[in-house]
């Protein structure tokens, strides 16, 4: 398994949200988040209780897939976090098509993953995403550009590779 040991303690202490709701996904990711060190201040399925979770317990950074069961969506989600909370995003998703990635890019989100994802790319992206919220002093407003979705993982090499998480 991938390990989280080489990046600054700053980052491998960081206070994450997961915003999944497929409930293995949402077991395993927190998991492999837990065991490197971070600390998973929750966890929850709809937007609604991500708000809620948020607003209580102040997450550095928040994992959010993008389809999410209820009226709101995980790019709309994604974008209250980051005008209410100044909480950034990292997209967790099945869904690479360009009227998705566009929408995404709305909500500025600091890196995007494509379900199945490895374990290596979730810890790239968190400590991409903390070292430009640390860097910025929360004053983290980053434009993603559309070029950054060009790097979303191809799915076949995906499951080619152990550790895979899988949609």
């Amino acid at each position: 398994m991938a390990s989280f040991s080489d990046y600054p303690p700053e980052t491998r202490s960081a206070r994450l949200l997961i915003v999944e709701d497929e409930v293995l996904l949402v077991s395993s990711l927190e998991e492999l988040l837990s065991d490197s060190g971070f600390e998973v201040v929750g966890t929850a399925g709809s937007a609604a209780t991500a708000l809620s979770l948020a607003e209580e317990r102040q997450p550095e950074l928040a994992l959010i897939d993008i389809r999410l069961v209820g009226p709101i969506d995980g790019i709309e989600l994604a974008r209250q976090l980051r005008n209410r909370f100044q909480i950034p995003a990292i997209f967790l998703s099945g869904l690479a098509d360009p009227e998705t990635r566009e929408r995404a890019l709305v909500a500025r989100p600091l890196g995007f993953l494509r379900k199945p994802y490895r374990a290596s790319q979730v810890f790239n992206a968190i400590q991409r995403a903390l070292s430009a919220v640390h860097s910025h002093q929360r004053g983290w407003a980053i434009e993603l550009s559309s070029s950054a979705f060009s790097n979303i993982t191809n799915p076949t090499a995906c499951r080619a590779q152990k550790n895979v998480v899988k949609d």
